[in-house]
């Protein structure tokens, strides 16, 4: 009875620890005015209780605000504090130039120096578009560099005396081309015409297209009278005029120079059109070109062509800084693409689907005779209908 009687105070307490679980409290606070402060937030830079430091618009400096901030641990871009500017994630927005930075720290100075350096980076590209080419060819190897260059007679009707012209043969260039002055001069045969688009060394956009004329010319050796035609498109310049022959005062030149023929070493007595007016591209390459070559060092090499031996490599003799610099801008004919012309181009295409061509030949099944021939033998109306046979 005893045991009974302490179980039942427990068990009171008990049951009244339960009532009071679900029982409101007038003693305590609501948990929401914690979220609420009646202290308002001090501006770093002037310590004015009217703003924070995102919309300070005091006198001190970028520089100055940087220092501050970084003496309390605050972010350079929001203002906020316990992070930097490298780990930012507040969404903030300039109210000067709606970049992502407190208004405060938006630098006035920023968009004048970028436009100074964008403006100047400008001018100093354009006023180097040349010179970094030269600029790369002259530091290269400190020696001149032999490209395949060869004088030949242009047989014209002309009427004109008797000239010679210096070529470049270049397999890197898709056509061959050649001086329109010269062509103009000499009255060159027209044989047609090609739009091409030339794409300069070092550059990504292609040029615009151009319609150009193709001629026909004949050239002919000094030394023999072997003659060969070629088809070359005219342009208005080809390369830098001072592509420089296969110089003589090099030994090994003109050792090779006296039991072969060089083909860039005319006779001082011929006429010969100043500069380079012909490129030899891979559309004749091997027809002027033959497969002979000799091997002067491991750099320079001498290949015969119908118009004597070329010279091509590395020469022994310190370069000219205009021979040496004509090297890239005779790279400038490295693609050309041609177009066609619509009607070309049509014809072309009709070869895809056309019969013929494959020695099919197929009546016009379309014609209108063979069309009503069989709708008056085959169809007949009767009863109010149509009837096939």
């Amino acid at each position: 009875q005893a045991k009974v009687l302490e179980d039942e105070p427990k068990s009171n307490e008990k049951n009244s620890v339960h009532k009071n679980r679900f029982q409101k409290s007038s003693d305590k606070t609501c948990t929401a005015a914690g979220l609420l402060t009646s202290v308002k937030e001090q501006c770093l830079f002037c310590n004015s209780n009217d703003h924070g430091a995102m919309d300070c618009d005091s006198k001190i400096t970028l520089a100055q605000k940087k220092e501050i901030l970084k003496s309390k641990g605050c972010c350079f871009r929001c203002t906020k504090s316990n992070h930097n500017s490298r780990f930012c994630r507040v969404n903030v927005s300039c109210a000067k130039c709606k970049a992502k930075h407190a208004t405060s720290m938006c630098d006035p100075d920023y968009k004048k120096k970028s436009a100074t350096v964008t403006e100047s980076t400008k001018n100093d590209a354009s006023s180097s578009k040349f010179e970094s080419t030269n600029l790369l060819a002259n530091g290269c190897l400190g020696k001149i560099i032999y490209l395949q260059t060869a004088c030949a007679q242009i047989i014209t009707n002309s009427g004109l005396p008797k000239s010679f012209l210096r070529m470049v043969i270049d397999g890197g260039s898709h056509l061959t081309f050649i001086k329109e002055c010269v062509s103009r001069k000499h009255n060159l045969p027209v044989i047609g015409t090609h739009k091409i688009s030339i794409m300069p060394f070092g550059k990504s956009e292609r040029a615009p297209a151009r319609l150009c004329r193709k001629v026909s010319l004949t050239l002919k050796s000094e030394y023999i009278n072997d003659e060969v035609t070629i088809n070359a498109i005219e342009v208005p310049e080809i390369c830098f005029d001072s592509l420089s022959a296969p110089s003589l005062k090099e030994p090994l030149i003109h050792e090779f120079s006296i039991n072969y023929r060089l083909a860039d070493l005319c006779d001082s007595n011929v006429n010969v059109h100043h500069g380079i007016s012909i490129l030899i591209g891979s559309d004749f390459y091997w027809k002027v070109v033959t497969s002979n070559t000799k091997k002067i060092t491991e750099d320079l090499m001498a290949i015969e062509t119908k118009f004597g031996w070329t010279i091509h490599g590395v020469g022994s003799g310190h370069f000219n800084e205009y021979a040496f610099s004509v090297g890239i801008n005779v790279a400038n004919i490295l693609h050309v693409q041609c177009e066609l012309d619509c009607e070309t181009v049509g014809n072309g295409l009709e070869n895809f689907w056309t019969l013929e061509t494959i020695g099919i030949n197929n009546d016009n099944v379309t014609d209108k005779s063979h069309t009503k021939h069989f709708l008056d033998e085959n169809i007949t109306f009767e009863n109010d209908r149509y009837c096939v046979a």
